[in-house]
């Protein structure tokens, strides 16, 4: 498994629903790659003019790209659920926490290629105590290697 994360990674907003968007990402980055040989998992970051562009990429299972449109949705799932378990409502509590922040939410994808997830947020004035720190901050962050070679352990990578 390699995991690399950008560093001095930070984003404002309400830090307890960004650690939420974060864990569901993360969470299924690690999912989907658990059947692959040499799983990749890369967070990072792009500044745009309508804000921060975070995303969370994968060589994962992938998806196919004309089925996106269900990504978001509640209790929709592209894969089975005896290959990928899951509730079908993570992604849709992403898309909510992030469209709250005032963000949009999109994926890209490629049956059998992996995935990336972006999200959107807007350059926005927050008060400091809303501030999710760098991922060496790992009691802000959940974005930190120790927290998710952790759950790889648990999910057999």
């Amino acid at each position: 498994m390699r995991l690399q994360i950008l560093q001095n990674l930070r984003a404002r907003g309400d830090a307890q629903l960004l650690r939420i968007v974060m864990d569901n990402l993360l969470g299924n980055a690690w999912k989907y790659t658990s059947k692959v040989t040499a799983a990749s998992i890369e967070v990072g970051k792009r500044s745009e003019s309508v804000g921060e562009v975070y995303f969370v990429r994968d060589n994962g299972a992938g998806f196919d790209m004309a089925l996106a449109s269900k990504l978001f949705n509640a209790f929709q799932r592209l894969h089975v659920a005896a290959d990928f378990p899951g509730t079908g409502i993570g992604l849709v509590t992403v898309a909510r926490i992030v469209q709250r922040h005032g963000g949009t939410v999109w994926a890209e994808g490629s049956v059998g290629e992996g995935a990336t997830f972006y999200f959107s947020l807007p350059n926005t004035d927050w008060d400091d105590s809303n501030l999710i720190v760098d991922a060496t901050g790992v009691a802000n962050l959940p974005v930190t290697p120790g927290a998710y070679a952790e759950r790889a352990t648990h999910l057999g990578s």
